[in-house]
């Protein structure tokens, strides 16, 4: 309650409660003011409460009261979660280019197609829009103010005239909440973060009160969707706090903005809970319930690190996005700068160095990099830190390498400037992600900074005598595209979401150097200005999630358009073929077209996943590249089929096959479907899992989102997908012949079944029927399991995979230690049993000595554990744990989960006693079966459990 302190205010908790029947959760209030209650423990200042939403209980108490009121409330019995309200923060003219095109040199969905969002809204809730911006203004309508309630939200019918104008070019509503006045702070603040953002989703310079070169140059920063309209929601008071955000997003956020038309909404902000809170909840119950409303929400700005993704882009149902930099054409127009990225390439003995760095940042000063290209010898700044006169002999001509450390950078660049260098290299000297800035007009010679580890190998290798060369920068535009807009920004939040691993972001889109609207901060001013970053300049530049977020707003409303003017039927405009797609399809569509990137690990290396197919936990999808999934008759290079508001039931399986006719393009299919609102309570927030397989034309079996694990036995285990709603296979140049792609209904408990979109994209035929052949289980489950009608096997005890086929290994209980490791973000199993009814065991285990994972470990009785199903589990920080004298007898499996984000070793020790002699002979056989070496993910030093009356407990 730090920030509630230091105001002297109050705390809002957010409360979920259960309802007796015959109850209102007012009547839940009057209870807690009653004797012995909230109100009674809190004497003399009490508490403050509000019912708002499905279950939800707004509480106010002084920040005296905070723990007291927290404890208290989680000691009855009808309170089901509480949870401390969010603070919430803020988190195109290349970027555009970025989105429409695989190269990011073009726009062809604009200028060939003609997709520019026309008809589709788009709503916005941020700090304000400057509404006489010429991205914005129509000077022959009026804006449409609509004043709603305070904290809730809510529009009275009553006052719904006048909201709306169907008639402005740009704004079709302007919302705002009674304690903000939009003209006393001129609708926005100056160089607001709200007018930038409704710029990037649909701006559009057009105003006859400016001149034709003031329109000329801000029109090349137009909006992602520069024909569509907005509904504005305005949350802030004076353009920079977030302080109208309604109490609950279903009932109070989105209903208006829906009424008044939109159907895509982009928040860019959000907190810094990284898992599924009753935020996030609200925004997938009002998805759910109108699953035709897509929201997008910023991933946050909290990377390079792991579980950085902030609620509410951990809803299941939206668009979570992340931050890509922009093009190199972009960095190249808007000068050097610390954003800007290039490539450096490091020779020495084969053995050494010999590495290609494309990921070297510059700096604010110095002359930009792609004045240069040049190869030279490397020599070492003495002194290294190069904070005063260098004394390097043959400096002169060469590159410097430096240490960061002690002094400014422009200090060590000037230096090495003045002892004759051509360029400066810094090296880190730790391992956190850093820019290089500063401001020195004198320096005229490049700089760019590499990460410690390889500056640290390239010192040792110059001090044993070796050469090492530096080629700085990249050759050419094209080959620099690469290391610019499919490089993941540091900052771009990473997932996966608290506590049941889910991929988030979903998508990427350009976040880092974006120019878009900006606001002077008065709405009377008209201003265009034909330059960027000053006052009444037309656009200003700005960097973040929150900017990419919009870009992938206004992508979604061209995504939109396009099913709705019927392209998909035949690749051209179709009035008869045109549908209303469900968010779901939208969505689909989107990650569909997500390319894979290049992203910044945690200790500043860069990794490359180009060529690796599935979404990852850094990126999800990738970089939104809508022109590899929009498929146009006379471009395209590849076919493209959608499939909308498809029905499933629980335990149906569902077959489409194609017939792959060229492998001159990948097959791609991908599956969205639009899940209940879950519970901050549940460790899964998944309530219907679907299942995608594809059997490929060689008769191999490909899975959802392509997750695997490796432990000491078997190396890259497929394992199925069941905690996301959405799901992809790629096939790389795939096979020709006949691709069977199924959907399962894994477990969906709605008696109405689950809609799902799907897209499929490749060169192919689709197929009227399969040709028969392909088991409804992988292998039919190899013999030892059940086959579901899904098309899912469940495994007996001693067997796992997805066809059943490999042997979960028997762990001795002789008390010998085993040591053992398993990949990040994987399922192990292993089992043992007791024979006799005096039979005890205990199981401990802890982190090995190489281990820097989270190990987490779950028990089951005579079935396999699972994140929300177990008889017991140790779960949190620490690798270390154990359970001591259980005595139950049976088969008992050991799951073992290397939580994330690094692999895990762990060493196990079982003791089994109080065995009679006649059931260890009798079971001999089975009990020698152990292997010498397991390897398992495990966890805790805590354990907790949950048993049901056919299983133990503890």
């Amino acid at each position: 309650w730090a920030s509630a302190r230091r105001a002297g205010g109050q705390v809002v908790l957010y409360v979920l409660v259960a309802l007796p029947k015959g109850w209102t959760r007012d009547d839940i209030i009057e209870e807690w003011r009653g004797g012995g209650g909230l109100g009674q423990v809190l004497s003399p200042r009490g508490f403050e409460a509000e019912a708002v939403g499905g279950s939800k209980i707004v509480v106010s108490v002084g920040w005296q009261d905070a723990d007291t009121a927290v404890e208290w409330l989680s000691a009855q019995v009808r309170v089901r979660w509480v949870e401390e309200k969010p603070e919430y923060k803020l988190h195109n003219k290349f970027a555009s280019k970025a989105i429409q095109s695989a190269d990011g040199l073009s726009t062809p969905i604009w200028d060939t197609h003609n997709l520019k969002g026309q008809d589709q809204i788009i709503g916005v809730a941020d700090t304000g829009l400057d509404v006489d911006s010429c991205f914005f203004r129509d000077a022959g309508q009026a804006v449409a103010l609509c004043p709603t309630a305070q904290d809730t939200g809510v529009l009275a019918s009553a006052d719904k005239a006048g909201c709306t104008n169907a008639n402005h070019r740009k704004l079709v509503m302007y919302r705002h909440f009674p304690n903000t006045d939009p003209a006393s702070v001129g609708y926005d603040a100056e160089y607001g973060h709200g007018t930038h953002v409704g710029g990037s989703v649909a701006g559009s310079a057009l105003s006859g009160l400016n001149t034709a070169a003031e329109i000329a140059f801000a029109s090349e920063y137009d909006g992602a969707a520069p024909e569509a309209r907005l509904t504005f929601d305005d949350i802030s008071s004076d353009g920079n706090a977030l302080d109208g955000i309604p109490t609950d997003l279903a009932t109070g956020l989105f209903p208006v903005p829906y009424w008044a038309g939109a159907r895509i909404h982009s928040n860019s902000w959000g907190s810094t809970e990284s898992w599924y809170t009753t935020s996030a909840s609200e925004m997938d119950e009002y998805t759910h319930n109108n699953p035709d409303f897509l929201v997008l929400v910023a991933a946050g700005n909290d990377g390079p690190g792991y579980f950085t993704v902030g609620s509410p882009a951990t809803a299941k149902n939206i668009l979570s996005v992340g931050a890509s930099f922009n093009t190199y054409e972009a960095n190249v127009a808007y000068g050097s700068s610390s954003s800007a990225q290039y490539g450096l390439e490091l020779t020495a003995p084969a053995s050494a160095v010999g590495t290609k760095y494309d990921y070297v940042e510059t700096t604010d000063f110095g002359s930009p990099m792609t004045d240069y290209d040049f190869t030279l010898d490397l020599v070492l700044s003495e002194p290294l830190e190069a904070c005063s006169e260098i004394t390097s002999s043959g400096a002169s001509g060469k590159i410097l390498l430096i240490s960061r450390g002690t002094c400014t950078f422009t200090t060590k660049v000037l230096n090495a400037q003045n002892a004759g260098a051509v360029a400066a290299i810094v090296y880190n000297n730790d391992g956190a992600a850093f820019i290089m800035g500063g401001t020195d007009a004198s320096i005229t010679i490049p700089a760019v900074m590499i990460h410690q580890q390889s500056g640290e190998a390239i010192v040792a290798l110059m001090a044993e005598g070796n050469t090492v060369t530096a080629h700085v920068p990249v050759e050419t535009v094209s080959a620099a595209l690469a290391l610019s807009m499919f490089n993941l920004v540091d900052f771009s939040s990473k997932g996966p979401v608290h506590f049941d691993l889910r991929l988030k972001p979903d998508i990427v889109c350009p976040g880092s150097r974006i120019r878009s609207a900006s606001s002077d901060g008065s709405a009377t001013t008209n201003q265009c200005g034909d330059y960027s970053d000053a006052s009444g300049g037309a656009v200003l530049e700005m960097s973040g999630t929150s900017m990419a977020t919009p870009i992938c707003a206004g992508a979604a409303g061209v995504v939109r358009q396009y099913y709705m003017e019927g392209w998909h039927a035949s690749g051209v405009a179709d009035a008869g073929a045109s549908i209303t797609p469900s968010a779901a399809l939208v969505k689909c569509t989107m990650i569909h077209g997500g390319r894979p990137m290049r992203w910044q690990a945690p200790s500043g290396e860069w990794v490359d996943t180009r060529l690796r197919h599935g979404p990852t936990i850094s990126y999800g999808y990738g970089l939104l590249d809508l022109s590899s999934v929009l498929w146009f008759a006379a471009s395209s290079s590849f076919d493209m089929k959608s499939y909308d508001d498809i029905g499933i039931a629980g335990g149906q399986l569902l077959t489409y096959c194609f017939e792959v006719t060229s492998s001159a393009s990948d097959f791609r299919v991908s599956i969205v479907w639009t899940d209940p609102a879950g519970s901050p309570t549940s460790d899964v927030s998944l309530l219907h899992d679907l299942d995608l397989s594809i059997v490929d034309a060689s008769g191999a079996w490909h899975f959802g989102n392509a997750l695997h694990s490796s432990d000491e036995t078997y190396t890259l285990v497929p394992h199925r997908d069941s905690v996301n709603n959405a799901e992809q296979v790629t096939l790389e140049s795939p096979a020709l012949g006949e691709v069977t792609v199924r959907v399962g209904g894994v477990d969906i408990a709605s008696s109405s079944g689950q809609l799902f979109s799907m897209v499929v994209t490749g060169i192919f035929n689709e197929m009227g029927s399969c040709s028969g052949g392909t088991p409804t289980c992988k292998n039919n489950c190899s013999g030892h399991g059940t086959c579901a009608s899904s098309g899912v096997c469940t495994c007996d005890v001693a067997h796992r995979g997805e066809d059943c086929s490999l042997d979960v290994p028997v762990i001795p209980g002789d008390g010998t230690t085993f040591s053992t490791h398993v990949t990040s973000g994987g399922w192990s199993y292993y089992r043992f049993t007791l024979y006799s009814s005096n039979a005890v065991f205990s199981l401990a285990f802890a982190g090995g000595s190489a281990n820097v994972g989270d190990a987490d470990v779950y028990l089951r009785w005579e079935e396999k554990p699972a994140l929300n199903i177990y008889d017991g589990r140790i779960a949190d920080a620490y690798s270390a744990g154990a359970w001591d004298d259980i005595m139950f007898p049976g088969t008992w499996v050991v799951g073992l989960l290397a939580y994330c984000c690094d692999d895990v070793y762990v060493d196990f020790t079982l003791t089994i006693t109080g065995e009679d002699a006649s059931s260890s002979s009798s079971h001999s056989s089975s009990s020698s079966s152990s292997s010498a070496a397991f390897s398992a993910w495990s966890s805790s030093s805590s354990s907790s459990s949950s048993g049901s009356s056919s299983s133990p407990s503890w």
